[in-house]
């Protein structure tokens, strides 16, 4: 391969074609098991967590990914749609080796791209990352499950209800009496950002959550405010988030229907979320 897979987010591209195809992630997957066997020091198979956001290519992704996982061997948990810290969390939760994201985050629905966690939810180490991309280069020589060895597919339907207990038990907020406005843009984020401030006490008026596979960050989400702003001021909400396609802490905007005022954060460990002219600020630390 003349240049590399692996960027500083994984694998990135168009859905479907080169590199991003189907092949390749079959190939991931089966080199992913492989590295993983040469890295760990355990008995029993190598387990491992996939979940995708809303793009149409993702089942398409995922097929052929969890195909070359299960023919090396390895068990998989498929969560389905969920935000990347959500598979993050699930990753370690189901006491997993390695946990897989199939999302491109902001970019167009057409593209699509493979994130790999390590056992403990963290980035990949790059040398891991490193070794697959030279097996991926060379012939095939991963395990090839037999009979009983193949790996078992197992389909977690509990993951979003997790993840949103999760999120609620971190920040025991009481947001009674406050409206939040928010920006799912068609992603990953579309029920579980809404549950979680629901949950919360507070009442939500919550747009761009009807994902078709192929609307996802389309004139909405953090990339574009303009909606959110003005779908907060309309509603006289006190606070606002707009979401890229898999992660609301990843890019967010923040403003008050009392208030011109907007501002960004990245996902910091000390994270303040603040509104002008009186309205309330809040602080929490994501980790």
């Amino acid at each position: 391969m003349s240049q590399r897979l692996f960027g500083t987010d994984g694998i990135r591209g168009v859905a479907n074609e080169p590199p991003l195809t189907p092949d390749l992630a079959y190939r991931v997957g089966r080199e992913l098991v492989a590295t993983l066997l040469g890295q760990q020091n355990h008995d029993g198979r190598i387990r491992l967590v996939i979940g995708r956001d809303t793009r149409r290519s993702g089942p398409l992704l995922e097929a052929a990914m969890v195909a070359g996982l299960l023919s090396a061997g390895a068990d998989c948990y498929t969560v389905g749609v969920l935000p990347t810290p959500g598979i993050a969390l699930m990753t370690r939760a189901l006491d997993a080796q390695g946990g897989i994201v199939l999302s491109a985050s902001h970019n167009p629905f057409e593209d699509n791209g493979i994130k790999l966690f390590s056992s403990e939810g963290t980035k990949f180490p790059d040398a891991w990352e490193a070794q697959i991309e030279a097996r991926v280069a060379a012939a095939d020589t991963a395990p090839r499950a037999r009979s009983a060895d193949i790996g078992r597919l197992i389909h977690y339907d509990r993951a979003e209800k997790y993840y949103v207990d999760f999120l609620t038990r971190c920040f025991p907020l009481d947001l009674a009496g406050l409206t939040v406005a928010i920006d799912c843009a068609h992603g990953a984020t579309f029920r579980v950002a809404p549950s979680v401030f629901r949950r919360l006490g507070a009442r939500v008026v919550a747009i761009s959550v009807q994902p078709d596979g192929t609307n996802i960050n389309a004139g909405c989400g953090a990339l574009h405010p303009e909606g959110l702003q003005k779908r907060l001021r309309a509603v006289r909400a006190d606070v606002g988030f707009a979401s890229t396609a898999t992660v609301i802490a990843s890019s967010r905007w923040i403003t008050s229907a009392r208030s011109e005022t907007a501002t960004t954060h990245s996902p910091s460990p000390g994270v303040t979320w603040r509104s002008s002219a009186g309205s309330r600020a809040i602080s929490w630390s994501p980790r």
